[in-house]
């Protein structure tokens, strides 16, 4: 299998040792700038929790995220001035209601393909270097429509659609993942907004917020618990829709993620009629693709509930950011990977995620991954056993099912050379033969029996 890309051991390399050394601080990220009328609070990890009412529409804990929804008519544009973040990604996208489904993607921009300001480098692009001083960008929001492929300007997001006269309701989010240490949830900066009206009116500010109606509140996508309720009450067991061995599925469509609800059931036939294709929703990355189970603690060998769950699998290559590498590794198989521990469509909170970086691997690149609560951790889950764990928490669905979990896997920015990708799942059924040793296998287990395998067992790295 791949080696994983290290740049430790190069003279660059004890440069970005030595600059941690002068960092105000090597732990977590803490948040982001004040409050502002335009981005709001970021939904970000905050001492260990999110901050009220950001912890829905599935956040990866690594992450940051800010939300504006606002008002824009053709002739509109909103002008962002900001600096790329010192982070492993960042992007703005542009989302509506399309066919009645709010947080429908509709344009986006991820960072390489921001071109920077005259004087000013992309510490993005394969190779570049992380640390420039120089880093400014301008990005656009244009309330016309797209003029189509070819027309676009550059750093520019249509929000406008074709044939409307008035304001369209729009809501743009900046994602920020995986900020270096030391540096807040954005990375060095949230950008600022101008705003320049069709007649020739230009603010700034509060001003502008005024202007454009900004809406800083994080919108929640769950679905009511009430249809939440009707699903589960398709499968007498309690246990559903989680089943042993777990089930990967490729999200689609919001409608598509109703399977595994449905499957086993008198309602199957119900399936045949999902539409398949891949338009996202419930704000959605365009540039990340997911992959979802739900699991219990149920099924095992523990008549009393008490069981973990062991995922073993492939780990794609990514680079490493963290830990102020200076250059940008490009020979990698994705931008980011991640596994997240979530509740429920009823109330798309997460307890807790692990990231690439976190996850230890062998000589084979391959990884192992203990899904259990504090107290049922074996004693070899842990990184010096070259294992990553992960709370299992008791929040359960979130509701009234408090062993069952979803989780959600993230593939970003997969290299088009890499075709075993989440992306790359066209058909649903097909996650395994298209990913191969990249979906991880599951097998619930008692703490005991993983402990049987010791330290330097299968589980080793």
């Amino acid at each position: 299998m791949k080696s994983r890309p290290r740049i430790f051991g190069s003279a660059t390399a004890l440069c970005s040792f030595a600059a941690l050394l002068l960092l105000p601080s090597v732990g977590s990220a803490t948040v982001a700038p004040a409050n502002t009328c335009f981005w709001g609070q970021p939904a970000a990890i905050t001492n260990g929790s999110y901050p009220a009412g950001t912890n829905i529409d599935f956040p990866d804990t690594h992450a940051a995220y800010w939300y504006s929804s606002f008002s824009i008519a053709p002739g509109d544009q909103i002008v962002l001035h900001g600096t790329y973040p010192y982070a492993r990604y960042f992007s703005f996208s542009l989302y509506g209601t399309v066919a009645g489904q709010p947080g429908s993607p509709l344009a986006a921009l991820h960072d390489t393909s921001i071109v920077p300001d005259p004087g000013s480098s992309n510490p993005f692009m394969p190779g570049a270097f992380r640390w420039s001083a120089h880093r400014s960008y301008t990005v656009t929001v244009s309330g016309d429509p797209d003029p189509g492929a070819g027309l676009e300007q550059p750093n520019t997001l249509y929000a406008g659609t074709p044939g409307a006269t008035g304001p369209q309701e729009v809501q743009l989010l900046l994602r920020v993942y995986v900020p270096n240490l030391g540096v807040d949830w954005s990375g060095g900066g949230l950008p600022t907004w101008e705003f320049d009206q069709a007649d020739g009116t230009t603010s700034t500010g509060t001003i502008a917020c005024a202007a454009l109606g900004t809406g800083a509140t994080q919108p929640d996508l769950a679905i009511p618990v009430a249809e939440y309720d009707q699903l589960l009450s398709f499968n007498p067991l309690t246990t559903a829709p989680a089943v042993d061995p777990p089930v990967w599925y490729a999200f689609f469509n919001v409608e598509y993620a109703e399977v595994p609800f449905l499957v086993g059931t008198p309602e199957a036939g119900l399936i045949a009629t999902l539409p398949t294709a891949k338009t996202g929703g419930l704000y959605s990355n365009a540039d990340s693709a997911y992959v979802y189970q739900y699991v219990d603690r149920t099924f095992g060998p523990d008549p009393n509930g008490d069981n973990i769950l062991v995922l073993q699998g492939e780990m794609p290559t990514t680079p490493a950011t963290r830990a102020w590498e200076p250059i940008m590794n490009g020979n990698v198989d994705m931008r980011y990977w991640s596994l997240c521990n979530n509740q429920s469509i009823a109330t798309t909170a997460v307890t807790d995620c692990l990231d690439d970086e976190q996850v230890p691997v062998n000589s084979a690149h391959d990884y192992t991954i203990v899904l259990s609560l504090p107290q049922d951790r074996p004693t070899n889950a842990y990184r010096r056993c070259g294992v990553a764990w992960m709370n299992w928490g008791t929040a359960g669905d979130g509701l009234d099912r408090p062993r069952t979990d979803l989780l959600i896997m993230r593939n970003l920015l997969p290299n088009p050379a890499f075709t075993q990708a989440i992306q790359d799942i066209q058909t649903p059924g097909t996650e395994q033969a298209v990913m191969g040793p990249y979906l991880p296998t599951d097998t619930y287990e008692t703490a005991a029996q993983f402990e049987a395998t010791g330290c330097n067992g299968v589980h080793s790295s």
